[in-house]
């Protein structure tokens, strides 16, 4: 059962289901976490800023095709390929080597390799290695990465070894050790590092009291571990019951979830946790303000609850707020907070129980990663798809939030409207991709990088030139800026 689970706000630990399933893996995220800023974990070059949208239908991620692990954080998501290297899209800030605030799409990590497993949490992203080192990335501002610093880490920096298992919460992180023990790092404010004190460290401490750990997960201030009996215990925040030990109260030091038997996976999701039993049932407890348990209210609860309609699932995700499901015929269900599309259910209407994803349904699922206020699933054939928020790119389809993706000669084409001075391929990159004497009736940008320019008649001297006479030919990229440049001839006009 081992594996990488998700993250601190829902991450999640999917394991493989039943049928060659690989299951979920992937965290999921946070309530509260907005007031953080600067989410890290790309670990990439890459990225933009712009303007807000959500996607509720389901859209493909250019440039993860092959791989065979998801995990989707706070505000960003990242894929492990076959290869043991990880591209990672969304926002990302100082905490990698960037000079862009946000990747479109899938970037490669910096200085990893040999990757084994991943887990994205809500401000950093950590991958566990084929030599059982984990290395973290993004701003440590809090020491989550473990590098025995509090400053921001560019690229991946080993922290601990023997690991064979990692959890990436919200401001801390764990690893589960190959003895059965677990050690965290980093934001210790609500307990959540489990050594009996409230003392941040940028180093791993030894949660008291775990032996014999088969699972680990961690959430937006907690984290939990299912032992090898089956017990399960939790520690660190307690504001919503997200601990299941029936109280409210914040623990320093792992407490026992009441009334639960039989799990074989944890996911730990903002403010709430989800365990699937031997059954394929699966109990939820902590927040449920926006349904987030499934049990077809929003009451809270501080023990474990029966879904309202219980699938029989083979992996599961919990998000900040949402919760997903992966069923035995590869088909995905979700409930909760639905604000941005991450339901995938086609409308944006919170929901209480497990809710079929459609219309759009990705099929042959083989797992899922629930995220703030995205979820993506990776396929048989390793395409990888999301949808929900996409604030900060962390649907990965290469195109600004509030545009549409077009196919072009076989490469990706993002869709802009015409507008003023600034509103070329991307603000601060192109300033303005329109047709010098002519009339731009459309501009398009493949790859973030090149402008292509698509024209009315009248500015191609009134010549019917066809949709393919309307495209400019690539322009090169400005070298050391990476600002497109313009080249060619302009539907049929003079050149520049």
């Amino acid at each position: 059962m081992g594996g990488v689970v998700g993250w601190g706000a829902g991450g999640v630990g999917a394991r493989s289901g039943a049928g060659g399933v690989a299951g979920v893996r992937g965290l999921a995220g946070f309530g509260g976490w907005r007031g953080f800023g600067g989410f890290g974990g790309l670990g990439g070059l890459g990225g933009f800023g712009g303007p807000s949208g959500p996607r509720r239908t389901i859209t493909t991620v250019h440039g993860a095709m092959g791989a065979v692990e998801i995990t989707a954080g706070e505000q960003h998501a990242c894929a492990r390929l076959s290869d043991g290297t990880v591209r990672c899209w969304g926002r990302g800030f100082s905490g990698r080597l960037s000079v862009r605030p946000h990747d479109p799409s899938p970037v490669l990590v910096d200085g990893l390799a040999g990757a084994t497993r991943i887990s994205a949490g809500g401000h950093h992203t950590c991958a566990l290695r084929n030599d059982g080192q984990v290395a973290c990335w993004a701003p440590s501002d809090l020491g989550q990465l473990g590098a025995g610093t509090a400053k921001g880490v560019k690229q991946a920096t080993p922290v601990v070894g023997d690991a064979v298992e990692v959890a990436a919460g919200g401001r801390h992180t764990c690893v589960r050790m190959r003895n059965g023990q677990v050690r965290c790092w980093g934001s210790n404010s609500r307990g959540q590092l489990g050594n009996r004190l409230s003392t941040d460290s940028t180093t791993p401490v030894t949660v008291a009291g775990i032996m014999g750990a088969v699972e680990l997960t961690s959430g937006g201030g907690h984290s939990c571990a299912l032992l090898g009996s089956g017990e399960v215990k939790c520690w660190g925040s307690n504001g919503s019951g997200q601990l299941g030990d029936g109280t409210t109260i914040d623990s320093a030091m792992p407490v026992a979830v009441r009334g639960l038997m039989g799990a074989v996976e944890l996911s730990a999701g903002g403010n709430h946790t989800c365990a699937r039993l031997t059954s394929g049932e699966i109990r939820c407890w902590g927040d449920n303000k926006a349904g987030q348990l499934g049990t077809g209210t929003t009451t809270s609860s501080g023990l474990p609850l029966a879904l309202s309609m219980s699938p029989q699932a083979e992996a599961l995700s919990a998000g900040r707020s949402h919760t997903c499901a992966l069923l035995p015929d590869r088909s995905i269900r979700c409930w909760g907070y639905n604000h941005t599309g991450q339901l995938g259910d086609g409308t944006t209407s919170p929901e209480q129980s497990p809710t079929p994803v459609e219309p759009d349904e990705p099929k042959d699922v083989l797992e899922i990663a629930a995220g703030g206020e995205h979820t993506c699933a990776r396929l048989g054939g390793g395409e990888v798809k999301c949808w929900g928020s996409h604030q900060h790119y962390q649907l990965g389809d290469g195109c600004p939030p509030s545009f549409p993706c077009l196919p072009f000669q076989g490469s990706l084409v993002c869709s802009l409207p015409v507008g003023g001075p600034g509103r070329g391929c991307f603000p601060g990159y192109s300033s303005d991709c329109g047709v010098p004497g002519g009339r731009c009736e459309q501009r398009i940008c493949i790859g973030w990088y090149f402008c292509i320019r698509s024209c009315s008649p009248a500015a191609s001297g009134g010549a019917d030139s066809g949709s393919a006479g309307f495209l400019e030919a690539p322009p090169q990229s400005a070298s050391g800026t990476g600002m497109a440049r313009e080249t060619g001839t302009p539907c049929g006009s003079p050149g520049p």
